[in-house]
């Protein structure tokens, strides 16, 4: 997810019984072996397991969920996690792009720090239309060590969080190529 407050905690056994075996469906049907970001407006499942009794002593195993995998778009739908966990068009009020130079020693960086390094650097693009918005969130990606960033995406949300993103020059489709920076 892109905003860190946008998450959800699942406690009922029966629900998470159902999304583990969900993600282990699309585990085996989505060809993701490494379990690498997915372009596009995924989910990042983050699951606490306990180690003990306590419930104290726990492990995290973080889950990037494909969205073209139906069954658990579905299954987020049917028990209202859609909405607060898959950002929306209707969340956002503007897109700001920027094109990343080819600096190779910002690449890891924080988003943050890429996008700021940029403003100088770069033309900036402010994108309202929802259309083109649903279109930078199909064909962006969360990941902060992506190699082939051509543009940085920041997302100003209605409740005036913000989250970034990048976009690959192997995403940018004709409605998407409209409105980039020079």
């Amino acid at each position: 997810n892109d905003v860190n407050k946008r998450s959800k905690v699942i406690t009922d056994p029966a629900k998470i019984k159902e999304l583990k075996q969900l993600i282990l469906q699309e585990h085996l049907a989505i060809q993701n072996p490494l379990n690498r970001s997915i372009v596009g407006n995924s989910v990042l499942f983050s699951i606490y397991f306990s180690l003990d009794s306590s419930g104290l002593n726990t492990e995290e195993c973080n889950y990037y969920w494909d969205p073209s995998y139906e069954p658990i778009a579905t299954w987020l739908k049917a028990n209202g996690y859609w909405d607060t966990l898959v950002t929306q068009p209707k969340d956002i009020t503007s897109i700001i792009i920027a094109k990343e130079s080819t600096d190779s020693n910002t690449h890891y960086q924080e988003l943050s720090y890429r996008f700021s390094q940029q403003l100088t650097n770069s033309k900036l693009v402010t994108v309202n239309r929802p259309q083109v918005i649903a279109e930078l969130l199909d064909h962006s990606q969360q990941e902060v060590n992506f190699q082939n960033t051509n543009y940085i995406l920041k997302l100003k949300f209605k409740d005036k969080s913000i989250a970034y993103r990048v976009l690959s020059s192997s995403e940018i489709n004709p409605e998407i190529y409209k409105v980039l920076p020079e």
